[in-house]
């Protein structure tokens, strides 16, 4: 268990970071993550294989197919419906709470996750 200090943008900036091992800036969330690689790669740390297919293109279109495999492998590990963000919310910029939400129910239902034992975000 770690404890992180912060707003909720820094909390799940500081977490990413832990768990990819990739430089998340907090302040632009959006263009650290928007391609999907980031978010992939922590949830096949959570849970190794449950995002099969990560491509490195930089097109929309492959892009948007990480951040959905992203949101579909966060369904799989039982992050509920209400705390999940539409890719859209993300690749468009439409709506960083709803993604920085998600972020923050992935990184404490890894507390429950029995395979992983990496950092998680401690219940408040």
């Amino acid at each position: 268990e770690k404890h992180y200090p912060g707003s909720e943008e820094e909390v799940a900036a500081a977490w990413i970071e832990d768990v990819s091992g990739t430089a998340v800036p907090a302040g632009d969330l959006h263009t650290a993550l928007k391609s999907g690689v980031t978010l992939c790669q922590v949830m096949n740390t959570v849970r190794p294989g449950s995002v099969r297919k990560v491509s490195q293109q930089e097109a929309p279109f492959p892009q948007r197919e990480n951040i959905q495999g992203f949101v579909d492998a966060c369904k799989a590990v039982g992050v509920r419906e209400g705390d999940m963000f539409d890719p859209g919310d993300l690749f468009d910029n439409r709506n960083m709470r709803q993604v920085i939400i998600t972020i923050l129910a992935l990184g404490r239902h890894c507390a429950h996750e029995a395979a992983y034992s990496g950092p998680y975000i401690a219940m408040s």
